[in-house]
């Protein structure tokens, strides 16, 4: 989350506007970092932000690319298509 006062700070690379949220692709060192931040930011190419997250909250990939386990798991991440799907039979309440 961009944060004037932020821990962190990096230079965007890209920055993608998709209408009410806006992917800025920032470069800290040798990592570069993807934040999504609302649609209206003000910033442009090159100039740098200070941001800062909730690990709780953050989606971290290794180095080849691979997501590593969540700190904190989804309320629904456990559900299985089974458990989503409308029931096969009518109810016994409108038998």
């Amino acid at each position: 989350m961009l944060e004037e006062q932020g821990p962190l700070s990096g230079q965007i690379e890209v920055l993608e506007r998709l209408g009410g949220q806006t992917s800025l692709y920032v470069r800290m060192n040798d990592t570069l970092v993807t934040i999504m931040a609302d649609g209206d930011v003000a910033h442009r190419v090159h100039d740098t932000v200070r941001f800062g997250f909730n690990p709780k909250c953050a989606h971290l990939f290794d180095a080849d690319g691979l997501a590593l386990p969540s700190l904190q798991q989804h309320p629904l991440a456990g559900l299985t298509r089974h458990d989503n799907r409308a029931s096969d039979s009518p109810s016994e309440e409108t038998a």
